[in-house]
């Protein structure tokens, strides 16, 4: 029972030729944005994640894809710092101390 729930989730996961190319190009924009945005790149995986669970569930139509994909990078960057602990608050006010000496 436990291999056949398995298997019917690997085959949900098989994407066409189209969508592997589309998804590429929509991870590389998340990462171009979470760039820009000076969002962590734990928080980029994060969203990639959450973006390809909705979108295993889901049938996102073209013109909904950025707006999920940003729902996403939003969501996980706001989970990390709400549980951000004090040494990672440290590091992270370090690292930004850090690049703005180098600016």
């Amino acid at each position: 029972m436990k291999e056949k729930r398995l298997a019917n989730a690997i085959s949900n996961l098989r994407l066409t030729s189209r969508e592997v190319s589309n998804r590429k190009s929509l991870v590389d924009w998340m990462c171009d944005v979470g760039d820009n945005l000076e969002v962590s790149a734990e928080a980029i995986h994060k969203a990639v994640f959450y973006f390809d669970r909705i979108a295993c569930d889901n049938h996102l139509k073209e013109n909904e894809l950025k707006s999920i994909a940003l729902i996403c990078i939003s969501v996980s960057y706001t989970h990390l710092r709400a549980h951000e602990t004090s040494l990672h608050l440290v590091c992270r006010l370090l690292l930004e101390k850090k690049k703005k000496k180098k600016k």
